[in-house]
């Protein structure tokens, strides 16, 4: 693996998901609102089966509830001015996305998630899809802790096409029949800018002896979360030749 650079250089550059996600859910809930008093709710046939011969009619308050539902969450995304996510091309060409502020409560350089840009599905590019900040009722401590403490939280992302909804940390696809990994990067801030850890092979240039190195595009084969990058590439000691000894 190396680390190669991107144009990211704070936090603020980014999306604010919080800020996000209440701007689509103020949105949502206008577009849940009934009809207002003193107008007479609009019905309309329904492309339903039902008991008998008795007709089901829609009425403002099925409007209102058929806001809530996956189509009405489709539709205010479409009326949504921003993105979820900020998309930045990596020096090696792939597109990926840059989420923030959000999941467990963390440093702010530790809430940024990186992923491919588009649903492993089909190709959506997921800067149409919806952010989540949902509880981790299955995290440390169960229901009653995830519950009552931001650290038990998790970021999602659904795409609007199949509703495929993927975790930004791990990539893993809600569901037991969703197969599907949303390929995610491992990011860090260094030298005033975030790098983002991509395969060696995806780099047209490999880094090392033959290819760039330094704070442009850095080895990662022995960097743990505790060296700093700038010290993974420290020449080896030299060994002393026998036929050398006194």
């Amino acid at each position: 693996y190396c680390w190669v650079p991107t144009e990211i250089q704070r936090c603020s550059d980014l999306v604010d998901g919080q800020k996000w996600i209440e701007s689509f859910e103020s949105m949502l809930k206008d577009e849940s609102k009934e009809t207002p008093a003193g107008m007479r709710p609009r019905r309309s046939l329904r492309s339903t089966l039902s008991d008998g011969d008795a007709p089901h009619f829609w009425s403002s308050v099925t409007v209102a509830a058929d806001a809530m539902t996956t189509r009405g969450r489709n539709e205010v995304l479409r009326k949504m001015h921003t993105p979820p996510a900020r998309k930045v091309v990596l020096p090696n060409k792939q597109e990926v996305l840059f989420w923030f502020n959000i999941g467990p409560a963390k440093e702010n350089r530790d809430r940024v998630y990186v992923t491919e840009a588009n649903c492993p599905h089909q190709g959506v590019c997921l800067l149409s899809g919806e952010l989540k900040d949902i509880e981790d009722l299955a995290g440390p401590g169960g229901p009653a802790v995830a519950l009552a403490t931001a650290a038990g939280r998790r970021g999602m992302v659904r795409c609007p096409r199949h509703n495929k909804t993927f975790d930004l940390a791990t990539g893993e696809a809600l569901g037991a029949l969703n197969c599907e990994v949303l390929q995610t990067f491992p990011s860090r801030f260094q030298d005033g800018r975030f790098y983002v850890r991509v395969p060696t092979s995806s780099m047209s240039v490999p880094p090392g002896p033959t290819g760039p190195t330094g704070p442009e595009l850095i080895s990662a084969q022995e960097i743990d979360s505790d060296v700093e990058m700038k010290d993974a590439m420290e020449p080896e000691l030299k060994r002393q030749r026998f036929d050398q000894l006194p």
